[in-house]
């Protein structure tokens, strides 16, 4: 009788609660996503912190004010192509 295997008192073997337990211990023991040791490290440092709650809303106001005249430069651009398109110059022929 193998140790590995013992069998239960009802007659089973152990062997797929061994496997089942032997998955558990894998997730338990998985090396963690570069994301999570990233994260782990930065809410630790509170300067980085403090750094980031100070350049994040400063960057997303810029890119707001911004935003007009980004869509100003997509809607020439897709009428530059609208009419090249029109004109046949971008169909091959």
């Amino acid at each position: 009788m193998s140790v590995v295997n013992v069998p239960l008192k009802d007659g089973t073997s152990a062997a797929p609660r061994a496997a089942i337990d032997s998955a558990a211990e894998a997730r338990m023991f998985r090396r963690p996503s570069e994301w999570r040791i990233f994260w782990e490290a930065f809410s630790r440092d509170r300067l980085a912190l403090a750094a980031a709650l100070l350049i994040g809303p400063m960057t997303y106001r810029k890119t707001i004010l911004r935003e007009p005249i980004t869509q100003e430069y997509v809607e020439a651009i897709v009428d530059a192509g609208l009419r090249a398109l029109r004109a046949g110059a971008l169909t091959g022929s």
